[in-house]
């Protein structure tokens, strides 16, 4: 059928397993950025607190996006519980095909909870041009 949605449910999976590894790795990044920051500050100079100020920027950019991947890394395990629950695989690592009835019922689900992924539509990047989207 032409409404029928293909998903494969161990790329799903796969996919939050490495929204989980990225996070990590700006958790890292972050740390990284905190011990960096303590050592510049110890130095007095224009330039050294200009830098200052950009880790620290950086590090709150970092903050959120590290927040939207750990919601992201909730949401996509628990999605795929929910659609597993409603049509499991026949062979796992496969695609499966869905129908319009569960494709009816996943709507109805994602309605549902549109507040909360409202919030992973706001980036601090959103007010840089995307490179694909045929504007300068």
């Amino acid at each position: 059928m032409r409404t029928d949605l293909r998903i494969n449910y161990l790329e799903l999976e796969n996919t939050a397993e490495n929204i989980i590894r990225y996070k990590n790795t700006l958790v890292n990044l972050n740390d990284a950025m905190s011990g960096l920051k303590q050592c510049l500050e110890e130095q007095s100079s224009d330039a050294f607190e200009k830098l200052v100020k950009e880790i620290s920027d950086t590090q709150s950019k970092t903050e959120t996006q590290i927040e939207t991947l750990k919601r992201l890394s909730d949401i996509i395990p628990r999605y795929t519980y929910e659609l597993r629950e409603l049509a499991d695989c026949e062979i796992e690592g496969n695609e499966s095909r869905i129908d319009t009835w569960d494709i009816k019922h996943n709507l109805n689900q994602i309605r549902d909870t549109a507040s909360t992924l409202e919030d992973f539509y706001r980036s601090p990047y959103d007010d840089y041009p995307h490179p694909y989207d045929g504007t300068e």
